[in-house]
């Protein structure tokens, strides 16, 4: 089980994540947050032990943090651990490949506000995190079959290529992925139909 919850921010938003970490640690939960990282700085070993110690990985969304490609490294691992516990503190655009992992919307908390229906929440989520040592998260063939298909969508750690995104999204929505068949509507590719075998259905 892991010691700790592992805060994730961009630099600019270092206010919010004192913030946080004073408030969690209020409630007697430890946190790890690296306050002394630059712009730029690799993500190096410590960060990734950091992350394998812990029964939580926090990013903090933030209209800076959803542009950082560190931000998202740290959210990606720990979603494929199955600890991601996002919370939004400001209006921003959450990524697609988190989009659909539930978020604690911290936008109007303060940290003195204890009462705070959505920090309630997220107190009460951390504490069953840190009980079970794992958040459960969805894992179907439809499922990885949808994330492969944004992954191309958006180039996320593979060269962007929207027939390949079409031909893995088709595939999920074959699986009755209600998301996969949404999304599939939203995408505007004509060339694809040259390419990519069409529906069965």
């Amino acid at each position: 089980m892991g010691m700790h919850v592992f805060i994730s921010y961009q630099r600019t938003d270092q206010r919010h994540a004192e913030e946080l970490t004073t408030a969690l640690q209020a409630h007697g939960i430890p946190v790890f947050v690296d306050l002394k990282i630059q712009a730029g700085e690799c993500w190096d070993q410590e960060l990734e032990i950091a992350i394998n110690d812990s029964f939580a990985v926090l990013p903090i969304w933030t209209a800076a943090s959803v542009q950082s490609r560190w931000v998202r490294i740290e959210a990606r691992y720990g979603l494929r651990l199955g600890l991601l516990c996002p919370v939004l503190r400001e209006t921003c655009d959450v990524p697609l490949e988190f989009s659909d992992i539930e978020f604690a919307d911290l936008r109007l908390w303060r940290k003195e506000n204890t009462d705070h229906p959505e920090w309630r929440n997220l107190v009460e989520s951390l504490f069953r995190l840190q009980q079970s040592g794992r958040r459960t998260r969805p894992n179907s063939d439809a499922e990885l079959c949808f994330r492969l298909g944004v992954r191309f969508l958006d180039g996320v750690n593979v060269p962007q290529n929207t027939p390949m995104a079409i031909m893995w999204l088709r595939k999920a929505a074959e699986l009755k992925h209600d998301r996969a068949t949404a999304l599939l509507r939203a995408v505007d590719e004509p060339e694809s139909s040259a390419t990519l075998p069409e529906n069965d259905h």
